[in-house]
């Protein structure tokens, strides 16, 4: 799975959140691709133009029709 971060949510952690906003943005790929392993999901790509405090993206389970919404902020 690729990563993508929208702009405007880099551009918001790195205004307002600082350090601690970039080191959850390091780890934010880590910590989807275990939650998407863990409940079996296929994530998407992110909802642009991007949030300001969080990373949206539809996910859904493999198979399954349609999909759901997941903030794993």
């Amino acid at each position: 799975m690729g990563f993508d971060v929208p702009a405007d949510l880099v551009a918001a952690v790195a205004r307002y959140a600082k350090e601690e906003g970039r080191v959850w943005l390091a780890r934010l790929p880590q910590r989807v691709a275990a939650f998407a392993e863990r409940w079996d999901l296929v994530v998407g790509p992110p909802f642009l133009p991007g949030g300001h405090a969080s990373w949206t993206a539809p996910a859904g389970r493999q198979g399954t029709p349609g999909e759901r919404d997941f903030d794993l902020a």
